[in-house]
């Protein structure tokens, strides 16, 4: 007796569950943002590179600049005193240093003498002309003994008043260079004194933007010392010249080994002032200047 046949009934396709519906749904959302995000990002590189930059030409080739002062001596002689420190503030007139008065007073004290004397003599030479026991050109002689002494006793003052270097400005100091008992010369740098009455920016831009650039145009400027904090300025000025042909070593470009390079232009802006933060010389900064014109 034969057994019966067993027919194979394919299974039936189960259908998706609710997590995997969910699941294709937050992927196919998944997408979209990442393709949202992706023309977000292309949309502003293409707004950076061809509206806004149309517009706005910046450089990183730029620092704070400040006065900067090598406060020198006026005569010779001993330092008795080095009145400050680096880094100290001081006003404008504060004593820096002070030298050495002796001979200053000596010399001081003998041409005090001498003037006293040309006085006098001059005195008697008046009374005699008047009695006519002297001649005119005696008496001339005599008054100018009298402007020549006057002449060397101030100028016995000015050394004296020259024995205290002071301070041209303002400001901090830099740098001191001598010390105590040391010998110096007339021009002889002994103190730098870094003005804190103004600062600004100098940036140097290709020559092929200056022709873009213009005084009152604004600037916005970022310091990379203070992350995050927008500085604003106008351009001032532009330098005229090319900031190699300032150098110690201008380039000779008739040797015979000329290469062509694109030259940097300096341009001054000026910084509106912000009292919370302190910019020092030297500190790096990136500028971007609005080339729309100025408004009056």
């Amino acid at each position: 007796m034969s057994e019966p046949a067993i027919k194979l009934v394919p299974p039936k396709a189960e259908s998706k569950s609710f997590i995997q519906l969910n699941r294709d749904f937050f992927f196919k959302m998944g997408l979209l943002s990442i393709g949202c995000f992706v023309a977000g990002l292309a949309t502003t590189l293409c707004y950076k590179w061809f509206i806004y930059s149309k517009s706005h030409i910046e450089t990183n080739n730029a620092y704070v600049e400040a006065d900067i002062y090598n406060v020198q001596s006026r005569m010779m002689g001993y330092v008795n005193a080095v009145k400050v420190e680096e880094d100290q503030k001081v006003e404008k007139n504060d004593v820096l240093i002070q030298m050495d008065e002796t001979d200053v007073n000596v010399e001081k004290g003998f041409k005090e003498a001498k003037l006293k004397k040309t006085q006098a003599d001059f005195e008697r030479a008046k009374s005699l002309v008047r009695s006519k026991l002297i001649s005119q050109s005696d008496f001339e002689l005599a008054e100018a003994a009298l402007i020549a002494a006057k002449a060397d006793y101030r100028g016995s003052e000015l050394k004296l008043k020259y024995t205290s270097v002071v301070s041209p400005a303002k400001g901090v100091v830099g740098k001191t260079y001598i010390k105590p008992g040391q010998f110096i010369q007339p021009g002889q740098n002994l103190v730098t004194v870094i003005s804190k009455e103004k600062t600004w920016v100098k940036a140097n831009y290709k020559e092929t933007q200056i022709e873009k650039i213009h005084v009152g145009q604004s600037v916005d400027i970022e310091v990379d010392a203070y992350p995050g904090v927008q500085f604003h300025g106008h351009v001032e000025g532009i330098y005229p010249s090319s900031g190699s042909v300032l150098s110690l070593l201008p380039p000779e470009n008739a040797t015979g080994n000329f290469t062509k390079v694109v030259q940097r232009v300096p341009v001054k802006i000026s910084i509106d002032p912000n009292p919370q933060y302190e910019l020092r010389p030297g500190m790096s900064v990136l500028t971007t200047i609005n080339l729309t014109p100025a408004t009056e």
